[in-house]
């Protein structure tokens, strides 16, 4: 016999542990994609390509951006609690 209590507790590790995952997932997709893009932005300018470095730059302020966005998120949530 399963106690509601219990199940609730298990219920609730289950979903924090996949927020987690899903978070910890789109900061690091988020930060990735960020770094890539100046990598790829460095790379373009040292062969004089520019249309290709503008956007590749475009790319890196995106990803920071979103990753940026992610910190405040953590941060008001943090503060919440």
């Amino acid at each position: 016999m399963r106690l509601p209590i219990a199940q609730s507790v298990a219920e609730q590790l289950l979903q924090l542990t996949a927020e987690g995952l899903g978070v910890t997932l789109g900061v690091v997709l988020a930060f990735s994609i960020g770094l890539v893009g100046v990598v790829r932005s460095g790379e373009a300018r040292a062969e004089s390509r520019l249309g290709a470095a503008l956007g590749w730059t475009a790319l890196a302020v995106l990803g920071f951006l979103t990753f940026a966005a992610f910190v405040a998120l953590a941060l008001i949530v943090v503060t919440k609690k």
